[in-house]
């Protein structure tokens, strides 16, 4: 089942055009809505055997808003002041993965949560600052909970072909059609897990609509050894 934050809904555009097979989907209202999901599949699962959050960037905004509403009145200004609300919202994060540790205990379910990949400055302070893309949430506060809390932390991109002309002052892009997955951090991105899954899996000559179940079996083998 995918759970889909208002704005996030990408998965009916890629249903439609065949580009995904069809399973149960809703849109999340708020962030009082997504507790109230999670605790319905509990009681009730439905035989649902993994349960989508699509995604943490649009799901985050819904309980800023809430920590908002709930703890500051509704001002941006106060919530902003001093990191207040961003410290208070990591409280309401972990009711959530509490929730979804729940799911997975209870009832045996594969929790994905899908995130928006932004660049950030890494501050090193064994070297020089540099860029590394890491996941579009707030990098203080909420990034590193949900880095921590997941068995995977795995960074999809495409294998960038770079070519210089002789004389010119920049490169160009001239690929960027072979699909990764990386599973292992690297000084440029953010990743891990928990499974001995090598480091990049190529998914360039895997059909989009089977790329979940490819991914699903490299875990499974390297459960299964």
């Amino acid at each position: 089942m995918i759970l889909m934050a208002k704005g996030e809904t990408g998965y009916d555009t890629l249903l439609r055009s065949g580009m995904a097979p069809s399973v149960p989907a809703a849109v999340l209202e708020d962030w009082e809505d997504l507790l109230a999901w999670t605790d319905q599949i509990n009681d009730d699962p439905q035989g649902i055997k993994t349960l989508v959050l699509d995604s943490i960037t649009g799901i985050d905004n819904m309980m800023y808003k809430y920590v908002c509403d709930d703890q500051f009145g509704g001002d941006w200004w106060k919530f902003n002041n001093f990191d207040k609300g961003y410290q208070n919202s990591t409280k309401e994060l972990l009711v959530l993965l509490s929730k979804l540790d729940r799911l997975c205990t209870n009832h045996g379910m594969n929790i994905v949560i899908l995130c928006h990949a932004e660049t950030v400055k890494c501050k090193d302070p064994m070297n020089e600052d540099f860029d590394k893309y890491a996941g579009g949430v707030n990098q203080k506060y909420i990034w590193p909970l949900l880095r921590r809390w997941c068995d995977c932390l795995l960074f999809g991109n495409f294998l960038a072909v770079v070519h210089k002309e002789k004389g010119a002052s920049k490169a160009k892009g001239i690929g960027g059609e072979g699909r990764v997955l990386y599973t292992e951090r690297r000084d440029a991105y953010d990743a891990k897990n928990r499974y001995n899954l090598p480091p990049i899996l190529n998914l360039a000559k895997t059909p989009y609509d089977q790329l979940w179940s490819a991914i699903w079996g490299e875990i499974n083998t390297n459960l299964n050894k």
